[in-house]
């Protein structure tokens, strides 16, 4: 099924002087696109088939499988994970989510009901070679406290260090 949508435009045509009003010509466009994505740019629903099967390629990182299968288990169309930090694409844990307005609000609330340590919800759009695209959801997680993470987020022990090696006194 393709959505067809009819633009009209107008250009500008010549006449008027600078202080008498420009005459417009109307012109025709249409646009057709498949509707089958709740975002440009997104995975197709093959891809979201895959992962509620929990078939991941690559494979999900350790440190956020669990959260991304309970998500995924309760109707999240994740198409993004990662767990943070050092050498990863995000510096915290972080879900990215298909869905419309309520559909954050309904990711937080599976996600607080599991007990995860929820930072953040944000809705986000992205800009690809000067064109904007999205929106999408971001769920973004406190990471474990046992973790490297962890440590890396107190960042008044760095400074105390490096104060301590530029000052010796």
């Amino acid at each position: 099924m393709r959505l067809r949508v009819a633009l009209k435009l107008y250009s500008r045509a010549g006449g008027g002087g600078r202080y008498f009003s420009q005459r417009y010509v109307p012109l025709k466009a249409e646009l057709e696109c498949e509707p089958h994505s709740r975002t440009p740019f997104r995975p197709d629903p093959e891809a979201f088939q895959r992962s509620r099967e929990l078939y991941f390629e690559p494979p999900l990182d350790e440190g956020i499988r669990e959260i991304v299968v309970t998500l995924i288990a309760n109707g999240v169309e994740a198409f993004e994970s990662c767990e943070g930090g050092r050498g990863h694409s995000y510096a915290e844990p972080t879900v990215r989510f298909e869905g419309d307005s309520s559909e954050g609000l309904r990711a937080l609330s599976i996600a607080l009901a599991h007990g995860m340590p929820v930072k953040e919800l944000k809705r986000a759009w992205g800009v690809l070679e000067k064109m904007v695209h999205g929106p999408w959801w971001e769920l973004i997680f406190y990471p474990p406290k046992d973790s490297a993470q962890w440590d890396d987020r107190d960042t008044s022990a760095r400074y105390a260090a490096q104060h301590e090696a530029h000052n010796p006194y």
